[in-house]
């Protein structure tokens, strides 16, 4: 193997990276001492105008999946960083 290839990936499994972040959303929502229907209202004014109080808790419990767009949204509804908001701040998860 040449010394300019990357390392080959590690299998990530979508499931666990889901609950992951859900867990990770749910701290972050905490942090920012916001209701899910503040965060909810929030993202309808952003012009998510889907977005319940029902949807902040299927995305807490991992059973909805998010678009990039909606994780920038979210990180601006809840005042802080992407990376934060994924956990990422507190615990990196690099090797």
């Amino acid at each position: 193997m040449s010394s300019d290839m990357a390392p080959a990936a590690s299998t990530v499994d979508p499931m666990t990276s889901r609950k992951e972040l859900a867990a990770d959303f749910r701290a972050a929502r905490a942090r920012a001492g916001l209701s899910q229907e503040m965060v909810a209202a929030r993202m309808r004014a952003l012009g998510y105008g889907a977005w319940r109080y029902q949807t902040v808790g299927a995305v807490e419990k991992g059973k909805r999946r998010l678009m990039a767009e909606e994780v920038m949204a979210l990180a601006c509804v809840m005042e802080t960083t992407i990376a934060a908001l994924m956990g990422y701040a507190a615990s990196p998860r690099w090797p």
